[in-house]
């Protein structure tokens, strides 16, 4: 996927990391716990748009987003209405309030979910099949 891929992946020692692969490319060496491939980047590096109004088909649907914010937290972000396409969420990351300095895209369409439960809240955005994978963090 060329400028556009990236990688969310969890290190030995518990650290997390999500980056372009233009920018910090896999090494087959590098040990990794856990770690996914995926495409595109939507947030490069320093809070840039990633995904260019060229590259994309525009069609919109529901997405899933693993991002860094500037201060390093991870983000798992969902836009469970259908209205964005690739680019449009892109730019909406980029321009938004979050402080993001890289996000990645994840599958989405009807796959996208997301379960949350803290002892202040609690969000069910369901998926609309079944998956045959999921991200669980603790």
């Amino acid at each position: 996927y060329g400028d556009f891929a990236g990688m969310f992946a969890v290190s030995p020692d518990g650290r997390v990391s999500v980056r372009w692969l233009r920018d910090q490319p896999y090494n087959p060496d590098e040990p990794l716990k856990e770690a996914l491939q995926s495409f595109p980047v939507l947030v490069k590096p320093g809070g840039v748009i990633g995904f260019p109004a060229d590259a994309d088909d525009g069609r919109p649907a529901r997405r899933t987003v693993v991002a860094r914010d500037l201060e390093g937290r991870i983000l798992f972000i969902v836009a469970p209405r259908g209205y964005l396409s690739l680019h449009e969420l892109a730019c909406f990351l980029a321009g938004s309030d979050l402080n993001l300095d890289v996000a990645l895209n994840l599958d989405g369409g009807f796959s996208t979910g997301l379960w949350l439960k803290t002892d202040e809240m609690s969000v069910e955005i369901d998926s609309l099949v079944p998956v045959p994978s999921v991200i669980s963090a603790d």
